[in-house]
């Protein structure tokens, strides 16, 4: 048992992120965490986050990473945690290739489906991919 997700819910500077945020969504406005914790607690602070947050407000957050390498670690380590993450990778554009393989297409399609009609507490995908757009 890590004891990480345990203190950080003692900790003061994770008790006011989570007050910040309730701050934000009673104002109507787009809440937004910035964190530039180190590797060692980052992935303990995102799954206690994500948790919190879905319990408390039922929606999904989104968890923006470099790169797609990174996209893959935070979700599979999230799914370890138990919670409810999908990943949203960029787009292959294929222009010449009509063999191509269509599955990440897919699979983001899958992901915007989830985020309509299931409750996923989080999606971790890279500012690339988020802006991309899906056919």
């Amino acid at each position: 048992m890590n004891s990480i997700p345990l203190s950080l819910h003692l900790d003061k500077e994770y008790l006011q992120i989570l007050e910040c945020v309730d701050t934000q969504l009673r104002q109507k406005m787009l809440p937004l965490v910035v964190s530039g914790m180190p590797p060692v607690v980052e992935k303990a602070f995102l799954a206690s986050f994500c948790k919190d947050f879905y319990e408390k407000h039922k929606k999904c957050a989104l968890i923006l990473v470099k790169d797609d390498k990174t996209v893959i670690q935070i979700t599979d380590y999230l799914r370890s945690e138990g919670v409810k993450a999908l990943r949203f990778l960029r787009r292959e554009l294929n222009i010449y290739n009509i063999s191509a393989s269509h599955e990440n297409e897919h699979e983001r399609l899958l992901v915007l489906s989830k985020l309509l009609f299931g409750k996923p507490q989080a999606i971790v995908s890279t500012p690339a991919a988020a802006m991309g757009y899906t056919m």
